[in-house]
């Protein structure tokens, strides 16, 4: 019956609920992905166009920098116009306000903390239709029809409390979409046998969740000579590399599918059955792959920037997110036109082990940091960093040049007891980068 009311009316009734349009761009995305390489471009002009318009007529910094740069965004013939705008990053997007304050039904994510003191990132439904649009195209290359059964390995909220709303609009997002969600924050050795039994039982098409996560539950079932079949299994919150995806095909008896997207910009980019890389979702985004000089460049390592056509809520264009990838001058196989990235390379997030032996990123801490609310004391932390020695304890460094409420200090350290029993929280001027000159947020010896 879920199935049945999932296929006949989950979209149309995701819709309503949401406010998004996802139904009419998914229709859209299935024809665009069969243009070929000029009404691609074409469609990708049309909509840059809109959103630097849009951008230009209702947000100062960008006004500004078009002005400074020469683009008149009413005449724009090319996208290569679109190089004579600078590349910009997480550090200017927190000094300037790029929200439209026009639009009003958005919904607020944040990024994650492997990048210090998370960004709020403004989406408005539009960014949303297109962006879910393309991830259920995503699941049309696998088979998948929308309702079938996806069970999916995430952490759900992670301290404390989630409003009843949240919890009911969860509930019944989870039964339009005929998707079950596994709490992977309480996940270990004590439950492994029982997440199991429920796959085997409930026998999803789609197995996703986060990479960590995937092969906590495929190291035991290859140790214990279990069998399980799910045909298909999707990662995400780390670079998939060779070994591990043989893993997971070795213990789900399934093909593994690699995604790419963050938080700024979601749905970016998806690997399809031939493997061979990553289908950038030219409809969405309009990706570069550049050097330290911020020039274009293929076939090998560079850094990503991205430019969003569907946020006009809070536009992103030409965002450096911190993120390495090599760009294929190679087409795929499968005949979608697409460009390709070929690997993902600065993807991978090293992790904290829980004291249930779960292993959680980065962004596990800035969750429980925003969910106790004390917005003035984060603004006085310029990053942070987690060090894990030792099972069981943590020594959590906070930057900051300012005197910490030690109400805010105890509530976190509180908090975290809950995760792990030893805590020790150091508030420093100056937390040192690696000799690279890196910095890095998490610092495991485990």
């Amino acid at each position: 019956m879920k199935e049945l009311i999932s296929k006949n009316f989950g979209l149309f009734i995701q819709d309503k609920i949401t406010g998004t349009n996802i139904e009419k761009k998914y229709i859209e995305l299935k024809k665009t992905q069969n243009y070929n390489n000029k009404e691609t471009y074409s469609y990708q002009l049309e909509k840059l166009k809109k959103l630097l318009i849009n951008a230009y007529e209702n947000i100062n910094f960008y006004k500004k920098i078009m002005d400074e740069n020469n683009l008149n965004p009413y005449n724009l013939i090319s996208l290569d116009e679109l190089n004579k705008l600078p590349i910009i990053d997480k550090s200017i997007l927190q000094k300037n306000n790029i929200r439209n304050i026009n639009i009003k039904k958005v919904k607020i994510v944040k990024t994650g903390g492997t990048t210090g003191i998370p960004l709020k990132i403004i989406k408005d439904s539009n960014v949303r239709s297109y962006t879910w649009a393309a991830y259920y195209r995503w699941y049309s290359w696998m088979g998948i029809e929308f309702g079938d059964k996806v069970i999916s390995l995430w952490g759900t909220p992670t301290t404390l409390k989630s409003s009843i709303r949240k919890k009911v609009y969860i509930k019944l997002s989870n039964y339009l979409t005929n998707n079950y969600e596994i709490n992977t924050f309480e996940m270990n050795q004590e439950n492994i046998e029982e997440i199991i039994a429920f796959l085997k039982k409930e026998k999803p098409k789609l197995l996703r969740g986060y990479l960590s996560s995937l092969l906590f539950v495929a190291n035991y079932i290859l140790k214990n000579n279990i069998k399980l079949c799910i045909p298909n299994i999707s990662s995400t919150t780390a670079t998939l590399f060779p070994h591990d995806r043989e893993k997971l095909k070795k213990a789900f008896n399934g093909e593994v599918f690699d995604q790419y997207g963050c938080s700024e910009a979601t749905s970016i980019a998806f690997e399809c059955s031939k493997h061979s890389g990553l289908h950038i979702t030219n409809e969405r985004v309009i990706i570069e792959v550049v050097d330290k000089n911020g020039n274009r460049v293929y076939d090998e390592p560079g850094e990503i920037v991205i430019t969003d056509l569907d946020n006009y809520a809070m536009p992103i264009i030409r965002y450096k997110n911190g993120d390495m990838a090599i760009m294929s001058t190679s087409p795929c196989s499968c005949g979608i036109k697409s460009p390709m990235l070929r690997k993902i390379i600065g993807r991978t997030i090293d992790t904290i082990q829980l004291k249930n032996g779960e292993n959680v990123p980065g962004w596990f801490f800035t969750n429980i940091f925003y969910e106790l609310k004390y917005p003035h004391e984060l603004m006085k932390i310029n990053r942070f960093q987690c060090y894990q020695e030792k099972k069981n304890y943590l020594v959590l460094k906070l930057e900051t040049s300012e005197n910490i409420d030690k109400e805010f200090l105890v509530d976190l350290k509180n908090s975290l007891n809950y995760f792990i029993d030893n805590i020790n929280i150091e508030c420093l001027e100056k937390i040192p980068n690696e000799a690279s000159g890196k910095f890095r947020y998490i610092k495991s010896e485990i």
